[in-house]
């Protein structure tokens, strides 16, 4: 399921607090970096409510939000997508993608055979 950049800092927020969030408390941590009000808030919270990112409690009249989905699993998800459309399914065609654009120098590739290695 995409997110848009939006909506996904939004998740990361709420995963990294790890406890129900209210819009009010999201409002105060993104207004001084994006300057969003309760309205845009309350729009994406609404959003990932319908993907089913997020599940909605009421608790003491006010609005908490939870994750559904940890973010482990969308990470995971959106690798898998992003393999599939972009790669062709193929994890040696992104691995020579990266490389051929100088995205992995010789830490990185030690470390890829490493991990490897390990499995």
């Amino acid at each position: 399921m995409r997110l848009s950049d939006s909506e996904l800092l939004i998740m990361r927020e709420i995963w990294q607090l790890g406890h129900p969030v209210s819009a009010g408390e999201l409002v105060t941590a993104f207004s001084p970096t994006r300057g969003w009000k309760i309205q845009t808030v309350s729009t994406f919270l609404s959003r990932l409510v319908e993907k089913g990112m997020l599940s909605c409690q009421k608790v003491s009249g006010q609005n908490r939000f939870s994750p559904k989905v940890s973010e482990e699993t969308y990470r995971a998800q959106e690798t898998q997508e992003f393999l599939r459309t972009v790669h062709g399914g193929s994890v040696k065609n992104l691995v020579a993608a990266l490389y051929d654009s100088h995205g992995l120098g010789p830490e990185e590739i030690a470390e890829l055979k490493q991990w490897l290695k390990e499995r």
